[in-house]
């Protein structure tokens, strides 16, 4: 005393530091679990997935991509950190007095950690909103937490509290980064009071007090631990976008369930005789020469799902066996509920048979969908489209699943649009697409690469009937190299496509043939359609039924009549003559007579298997 007056400087920007700069690093972290579970909720991995993007190749480039994402958001934030200054000349110390190259390894750990918990989280999740609140809240209940708990982030710098309690809560993944934020604080504050300069490497492998090196090393460790966990339930969960694996896959197990057929099995289960045959036939390709294979083979596939909150189990497939050659467009037909999705969502992998198997392109189902993938396209029964995406930019993705590339992509391109006239929409969104639109955008995306097997579920669903002709030009096209199962409710679309149908009803294979086969094995009887006078429908019933007794009304309203009457019982010269001597007599406006159709038959198929 006297003393020479000096100036103190504090890092006082340094204290909260921890806090509010530990939420925007977390920023990216929900948004990268709602892109992942959105995928899997809306399906689009699904089609991903069915399409031929391998599981490796799928996570690999939602990895690097993020990787890039959260790299590029780092370094800027880091940059303004370094430089920004207010006019007192204050910056800071956080970020500038730091060793550059400690950041580098502290960020680089930190993004991957991130990146692999988050990936572990969406495992978990099905439904993208609660993936946003449960990530978002997440984030910022473990921020609070550390803040306010912790007292401003001096928990970690704390001698009264153990090390090994600090590396147990340094094991979360957020507090594991607040720690480093704290360690970040406690030398820049240091270095401001003092001058001297922020960590260095020798302050993290000499320094006691320091635990920077406990983060690193925590972060280095759960970051494959986490990533491992991942890939293994995004394998064994049922995640909806893919049938789950045995929880030992990894060592190579396969079920024990017994597909094979034997001599005694060759005589069939089923009660109708096509049906019989059809299995007859597939048991003897089955049980001969390997190379006497077609496109598929369905063996013995059956799917019942379980009991559920006290409702019966419910058989969707019952034992099925049938097989569709090249070159052969299937037509599956049936009311709703009758099993055709479920039978179709069993051989593109999406749902796991309770029994039995089936063989594409000698490929078995239930160990070689991966190989499966890449021979086959899918049009499912709701369109599965990114709204932001063009026709253009769908068919480009797609095109380079089943390994397009160069002129054959952009010729496929073209020509796959132009089947579906919607060349002329190529660069516009599909958001914009009338759903029409998008349900010709879905058959063209089917049809790219040309695969030799294309499920297509309902694929007319919602056009206009200028855009269904243009379509089924299309498949007819298409089916000349391919086998096509085409499910529809449309009789005449059936009748137009189809080389077989199969009609399905309770879950049951009923009867299978060309349609003009079904049609005059099941129809059998003529529908006669009279339009007299009101007032003279009892004398007309009388008169049909003096030539067939067993005539049935089907349809009476305002003089108009139709009568089923069985081919046996009648011929076309009889109806003719009888019509001819008593149009005058009966006051008879109008008549005709034709011959069962395709959709007469399905109903009558449909009812009687069903009892009524």
């Amino acid at each position: 005393m006297p003393k020479i007056a000096t100036f103190l400087s504090l890092d006082f920007g340094s204290l909260i530091g921890p806090f509010f700069f530990t939420l925007p690093f977390n920023l990216l972290f929900p948004t990268i679990v709602v892109s992942l579970v959105y995928e899997k909720e809306m399906k689009l991995r699904m089609m991903m997935r069915m399409m031929g993007l391998g599981t490796s190749a799928y996570w690999a480039i939602n990895y690097t991509f993020w990787v890039i994402m959260y790299t590029v958001f780092t370094f800027i934030f880091i940059i303004l950190g370094n430089n920004i200054s207010l006019p007192s000349g204050y910056k800071l110390g956080l970020f500038f007095r730091q060793d550059a190259s400690v950041h580098f390894v502290f960020f680089g750990l930190f993004i991957n950690h991130t990146i692999s918990f988050a990936f572990l989280w969406s495992a978990l999740l099905r439904a993208a909103r609660t993936a946003n609140i449960s990530a978002t809240l997440w984030v910022i209940a473990m921020a609070v937490i550390a803040y306010s708990a912790w007292d401003g982030g001096n928990f970690f710098n704390s001698g009264v509290i153990s090390n090994d309690a600090k590396n147990v809560i340094t094991i979360f993944p957020i507090w594991g980064f607040y720690r480093g934020w704290s360690e970040y604080n406690e030398f820049a504050f240091q270095a401001a009071r003092l001058g001297t300069k922020g960590m260095q490497w020798s302050d993290i492998r000499n320094d006691p007090m320091c635990a920077m090196g406990t983060v690193m090393g925590i972060m280095a460790i759960e970051w494959p631990i986490f990533l491992l966990i991942a890939l293994y339930l995004d394998q064994v969960l049922d995640s909806g976008h893919r049938v789950p694996r045995h929880p030992l896959f990894f060592l190579n197990y396969k079920s024990s369930q017994v597909d094979g057929i034997d001599q005694e099995e060759s005589a069939g289960h089923s009660a109708f005789e096509d049906v019989q045959k059809e299995e007859s036939r597939m048991y003897d390709l089955i049980l001969g020469p390997r190379d006497n294979y077609e496109a598929v083979m369905i063996k013995k596939i059956n799917k019942v799902y379980p009991p559920y909150m006290g409702n019966p189990a419910k058989i969707a497939v019952r034992t099925l066996t049938m097989g569709v050659p090249h070159g052969c467009c299937f037509g599956m037909l049936g009311p709703n509920g009758a099993g055709k999705t479920t039978t179709i969502n069993m051989l593109v992998g999406f749902t796991e048979p309770t029994s039995g198997t089936a063989e594409i392109e000698g490929f078995d189902i239930r160990y070689d969908m991966d190989r499966i993938y890449s021979l086959m396209g899918v049009c499912p029964q709701h369109d599965i489209l990114w709204e932001t995406l063009t026709a253009r930019q769908h068919m480009l993705f797609y095109g380079r699943l089943k390994n397009l590339s160069s002129d054959d992509l952009n010729a496929a391109i073209i020509e796959g649009l132009k089947q579906v006239n919607l060349l002329h929409v190529a660069n516009e969104a599909c958001g914009t697409f009338s759903g029409g639109m998008k349900r010709r955008l879905s058959v063209a995306i089917a049809m790219i690469g040309n695969p030799l097997v294309c499920y297509l579920d309902e694929p007319s669903t919602g056009l206009d009937p200028a855009s269904r002709r243009t379509l089924w030009t299309c498949i007819k096209e298409a089916k000349k190299s391919r086998a096509i199962f085409l499910t529809t409710h449309s009789m005449e679309e059936a009748e137009g496509l189809c080389d077989r149908l199969g009609i399905f009803v309770d879950g049951a294979l009923r009867c299978i043939g060309n349609p003009k086969e079904l049609t005059a094995r099941f129809g059998g009887f003529y529908i006669l359609t009279i339009t007299n006078e009101v007032g003279n429908e009892n004398q007309v019933s009388e008169m049909v039924h003096s030539i067939a007794k067993e005539a049935r009304i089907t349809y009476s309203i305002s003089g108009t009549q139709k009568f089923e009457i069985s081919s046996d019982q009648v011929t076309l010269a009889q109806v003719f003559r009888l019509m001819t001597e008593n149009k005058q007599r009966l006051r008879i406006r109008d008549w005709g007579i034709a011959n069962t159709t395709l959709e007469e038959a399905f109903i009558k198929i449909s009812r009687g298997a069903i009892g009524t």
